[in-house]
């Protein structure tokens, strides 16, 4: 959303508990969370993100990955949410310094591994696919296609 309402968010103390939701609620609950996050990180400035990140939003991304992808079969009603937790990724990223602390952060969690497991499940789309094939490309510094697996030519 706006920036002033992601600060007001902030100011009242919701992030850490949204944060704490998005890693650890159950499913419909974490995919809330999840969608508020991604809507703060779509609104935000560096200084935001790096407020997130501070708040431990990387690490809720990574065992939120774990907890409603990794202990379940993927089935396409999961696109649109898959979709949003991508597009949050790639809003922090966005952000990242120099240094690449956000990425380093990211890996060290098993988020890339979750990224490399999104290429490889035959039931994950095409399109959903290449945006992470674009995210590890992009900010992880992959460019070897050995390295990518990107290969699920039979999905739509």
């Amino acid at each position: 959303g706006p920036q002033e309402h992601i600060i007001e968010c902030i100011n009242e103390g919701f992030i850490p508990i949204l944060i704490n939701i998005l890693a650890n609620g159950k499913s419909m609950v974490s995919s809330e969370a999840l969608w508020a996050l991604s809507n703060a990180t779509a609104g935000a400035n560096k200084q935001i993100i790096d407020f997130l990140v501070g708040q431990g939003l990387i690490k809720g991304l990574c065992h939120y990955f774990d907890n409603r992808y990794k202990s379940q079969q993927y089935h396409q009603g999961m696109n649109k949410l898959l979709v949003v937790a991508l597009e949050c990724i790639e809003h922090i990223m966005n952000y990242d310094d120099n240094d690449n602390k956000f990425a380093i952060q990211f890996e060290e969690c098993g988020g890339l591994n979750f990224l490399e497991w999104v290429q490889i499940d035959d039931n994950v789309s095409n399109d959903i696919v290449d945006k992470a094939v674009f995210i590890v490309r992009q900010y992880f510094g992959e460019d070897d296609d050995d390295q990518l697996y990107g290969n699920n030519n039979d999905n739509n």
